[in-house]
């Protein structure tokens, strides 16, 4: 990527983020977000729709994103592209550091994102709709 590229993105990246004030604070994107529930940042770029914390570690880490890996985040706050918060990993690399700092709460509710992930036995189905109280007994 040319330098003077890497210079319009950084600037637009900074013009439209908060940067906690903390020593290791997220810097967080105000702009653009995806729709998916998950809330990532996101930045045009030569007709293209970039994730902010991906084109972040490209900048940052000068080379391109493996295939088949992620860009993951150490905060855990999908807003966030500081360099220092993003590692590549596999999903399932990501998906066991958010188990890890995450344990599943089976009382907790699920995001717009997790929404699409769920599958539901005709069993499970019925006993979620009557605790919603969607369905009587």
């Amino acid at each position: 990527m040319k330098s003077n590229t890497i210079a319009k993105i950084m600037e637009k990246l900074i013009a439209k983020s908060i940067f906690n004030p903390e020593e290791d604070g997220c810097w967080e994107w105000t702009g653009a977000r995806t729709q998916n529930g998950f809330g990532y940042g996101t930045i045009n770029l030569h007709y293209k729709k970039w994730a902010t914390h991906r084109i972040s570690w490209v900048i940052h880490n000068r080379k391109q994103i493996p295939k088949g890996m992620e860009v993951c985040h150490t905060c855990d706050n999908h807003a966030c592209w500081r360099p220092d918060h993003l590692f590549i990993g596999t999903h399932k690399d990501n998906m066991q550091d958010m188990a890890r700092k995450h344990p599943c709460d089976p009382n907790r509710a699920i995001n717009k994102g997790e929404v699409r992930y769920v599958r539901l036995t005709d069993i499970k189905r019925r006993e979620l709709l009557i605790k919603l109280e969607l369905l009587e007994e």
